[in-house]
This record gives structure tokens, C-alpha cells and sequence, in this order.
């Protein structure tokens, strides 16, 4: 008897035209479902299911931004206003889908011999998770790459709100300050505002409990914040779901929350070290200033593998994003946070990690030096050695890191030591490219008189 892929399923053929429809309706159900910032949440949103363009047109309507006049006044105080009637403009918009998901999958037959019967389900499921994770991280680190590139440039220069300490009034601040950045619009651009009602908040999950802790939203008598523990959002009545990363309202307005790896994944759409997204906490955006496009074709495309027994998904999946106004995207960072953006040829540009250079996971010191006596690593004890007189009793310990690599904790370059008899132990914390993090030891002995 042959296997069943589908336990909820009865094509009789893996091949059949309903099982592809059925696949890509699945896929498309849990895109929705998995995608943080939806249409008119923070981005406007197109689909189509054409997936051979290279672009998908969105259509904006333009903001009037007429002033008011005053009757009886002099100047344009009759009844009917005087001036030239205003015009409806739309403002069409080609969004480049060059972001592809389309590496096959093979399932061979002996494996689905072998395991539960719903065994294809669970390969779209995870064909849906890589999607998600594209899409959230694409959008988040296009956001970033607009912001960072206009501050750069000295064209945004309040997209920054810093925070100081993680008191319950500069949260409470710092928040209040990114939406008032908003109101302010971009008046280069003809936006006296950025429209309210299509706001949203996207915050790194870890920044959840200091919401919660500093009850930035107990505004609701002396229970307020118990409900809101007991439902796991961050407004009453709203319980959180990891999946959509819906937390509930701040300021009246949607919360977002991502995890760890989309913050990774949307610092390679960016194109910067993993490390350089960890002092960035939360942003806040307008869906009249960015756009996203997505297709997918109506049918996911399964054929016989060409490697043996079994079958090959091939998924055709494509995507962009574009940020219009980058004023329209203002980021919550560290205090003394350094923009990795640069002007010209030093501008962060979003591309996709598939189509980046591998990052490097490099976190061990390149040179270490203590005055001008190089020190010797040993991989036996995993450690820079030196061995030095009785009569050294401080020194200059320098040394190096990995391109694109940073320091995070422990000595620092170029810091004056002291040393007692015996073996002094020091160490280097080092975050690599892709965000491994190591402790180099360096240890350095001192005979005894």
C-alpha cells in the first residue's frame, strides 16, 4: 500500500492538481498567521500570484495638506474658496520581488514509509516558518537600512530615540517620543503627519518585561496590572501568541514583538554584524510610509525527485520591501549607539543573506601583545601565554580583533595590568560577525624572586 503524505488528504496522486492547491493554500494560511506587521499595521501590503515579474505595482493616494481659510478676511474671504481646486494624485509605486524562496525540498520515500502519515504537513509548516522569518526579518531590516542610511545622510536626524536606563519613565518617554517623532511628518515630502490610524510598535521580545515591570500601562485602576500578567499581553484581555507576535496596544496603538533569531536575520538583510542589532530595542512605524509586496503562485509545484524514490516540493515564493519616506520609521536604540550606516558606497544596502557572503563566527583574538613581547596561543589550554620576569609587576596588554568582530566584556585594549607571582589570569570577551560570543583567556605567569 502506498504511503499517504497528507493525513487529512484524499488525492490520489501526490501529483494531483488538488494537492498542490491544497499545499499553497496552507502556505498562504500560515503566512498570514506568521507575519508580524500586516496591511495597514505599520505597512501597506500587496500579493499576487504572479510570480514571474519582477515587480509588483502598489498605488499610494497622496495627502491634500490644504489650508484652511478664514471668511470675511481679506485675502480669500468669500464664500467659495478662491483658489484652484485641489486634485486627487495617486503615486504609483514598482516594488522590486527579487527576494526568492525557491530551494527545493526533497521527501524520499523511505522516509515517509517510516514516519506519521501527516509528514508533508509538517514540511510546509516549516516551508511557512522559513517564509515568516524572511518576510518579518526582510521588513524589519528594511525599515532599519532606510532609517540608518537617512541619519547617515543628515536627512533624518531625530530617528534615534535613545533610552538611558531602563526606568519606568524613560520607557514611558522614550515611546511617547517616537510617536510624537511621527506626528512631526516629513515636511520635505509634502507630509504635514504620518496618518495615526496605521501605527504600529514592533519591540524585541526581552524588552516585554520591562513593560510589563514598569507599568507603563497601568492606567486602568488598582487591578490593571494584575489582568495584564494574567493574560500574558501587554493590555488587559489580550493573550499573547509567539506565533503572530501580537502582544496587545500601547498609546492606543498594535504591539509587535520579534525574537531573538528575526533580530539576527534582519541584521543580514541589512547587511551589519548581528552584535550591531543588539542595542536596537523597538521602532515605530506608519503603512503610509512603507511598502511590501508578495507572490506566490496559486499552485505549489511537486514532481517525482530525480534523485530516487520520493518527492520534490519546489516552491516558488518571492518578496520586497521599500520604505518611502524613512521618516516615517523612527527606532528606539542604546544610549551612545554608533550608526553603521555611511554615505556613498559605505550605505547599508538590503539584500538577502542567501546572497551574501557567509558571516564569519571568528570571535578569537588575531594578535595579543604585552608591551611589545607578542603573546603565544596555546590550543592545548585554549589560551595566550607568556611567561615573564620576577620583575615585571605591571604591563600593556594590546591586542586585536576579527574584521567586523567587537569587544563585549573583560580587559580592554590597550589597559595596564597588574601582575603577581605566579599565573595571572585575564580575559577578553569577543562577539563575532554572526554573533558567537567567546571568552578569550590570556594568561601570563610571573616567576617567583
Amino acid at each position: 500500500m502506498a504511503s499517504q503524505y497528507l493525513s487529512d488528504f484524499s488525492a490520489p496522486s501526490i501529483n494531483g492538481n488538488i494537492a498542490r492547491r491544497v499545499l499553497a493554500n496552507e502556505v498562504l494560511r500560515g503566512v498570514a498567521q506568521g507575519v508580524l506587521e500586516t496591511n495597514g499595521e505599520g505597512i501597506t501590503q500587496r500579493f499576487s500570484n504572479d510570480t514571474t515579474g519582477a515587480q509588483i505595482r502598489i498605488t499610494q493616494f497622496m495627502p491634500f495638506n490644504q489650508s484652511a481659510r478664514e471668511l470675511g478676511a481679506s485675502l480669500n474671504g468669500e464664500n467659495f474658496d478662491g483658489r484652484t481646486a485641489l486634485q486627487a494624485t495617486t503615486n504609483g509605486l514598482g516594488v522590486d520581488v527579487i527576494t526568492v524562496i525557491n530551494q527545493n525540498i526533497d521527501i524520499p520515500q523511505v522516509t515517509t514509509d517510516m514516519l506519521p502519515i501527516d509528514f508533508l504537513g509538517n514540511v510546509m509548516k516549516n516551508l511557512e516558518m522559513d517564509i515568516n522569518n524572511n518576510i518579518n526579518a526582510m521588513t524589519i531590516g528594511g525599515k532599519f537600512v532606510a532609517t540608518a542610511n537617512a541619519v547617515a545622510e543628515g536627512k533624518a536626524e531625530f530617528q534615534y530615540i535613545t533610552l538611558a536606563s531602563a526606568s519606568g519613565n524613560d520607557w514611558r518617554l522614550a515611546f511617547m517620543n517616537m510617536d510624537a517623532q511621527l506626528d512631526n511628518g516629513d515636511e520635505e515630502n509634502g507630509l504635514a503627519f504620518f496618518p495615526n490610524d496605521d501605527r504600529c510598535y514592533v519591540v524585541k521580545a526581552s524588552i516585554i518585561p520591562y513593560l510589563f515591570n514598569n507599568g507603563i500601562l497601568s492606567l486602568g485602576g488598582a487591578n490593571h496590572p494584575y489582568e495584564m500578567l494574567a493574560q500574558g499581553g501587554i493590555s488587559p484581555n489580550t493573550k499573547q501568541d509567539i506565533r503572530d507576535g501580537y502582544a496587545g496596544e500601547l498609546l492606543g496603538k498594535p504591539v509587535y514583538k520579534f525574537v531573538s533569531l528575526i533580530a539576527k536575520l534582519a541584521a543580514k538583510y541589512a547587511g551589519i554584524p548581528v552584535w550591531a542589532f543588539d542595542d536596537v530595542y523597538a521602532y515605530e512605524s506608519s503603512g503610509f510610509a512603507n511598502v511590501r509586496a508578495i507572490a506566490q503562485n496559486d499552485e505549489v509545484k511537486i514532481i517525482d525527485s530525480p534523485d530516487g524514490a520520493g518527492v520534490r516540493i519546489q516552491p516558488n515564493f518571492r518578496m520586497g520591501f521599500k520604505s518611502l519616506y524613512a521618516k516615517g520609521n523612527v527606532f528606539l536604540v542604546e544610549t551612545g549607539y554608533t550608526n553603521p550606516a555611511g554615505t556613498g558606497d559605505e550605505a547599508l544596502k538590503l539584500k538577502a543573506p542567501g546572497s551574501r557572503e557567509a558571516y564569519s563566527n571568528d570571535a578569537k583574538l588575531t594578535t595579543v601583545s604585552l608591551g611589545t613581547t607578542a603573546v603565544t596561543y596555546v590550543t592545548a589550554d585554549n589560551a595566550y601565554k607568556l611567561s615573564v620576569a620576577s620583575g615585571v609587576t605591571q604591563a600593556t596588554l594590546s591586542y586585536t580583533l576579527p574584521t567586523n568582530a567587537t569587544y563585549s566584556t573583560g580587559t580592554t585594549n590597550g589597559a595596564t595590568v597588574d601582575l603577581s607571582t605566579g599565573a595571572n589570569t585575564f580575559t577578553v570577551g569577543i562577539t563575532a560577525e554572526d554573533g558567537t560570543k567567546v571568552n578569550n583567556k590570556v594568561v601570563i605567569t610571573r616567576a617567583s624572586e
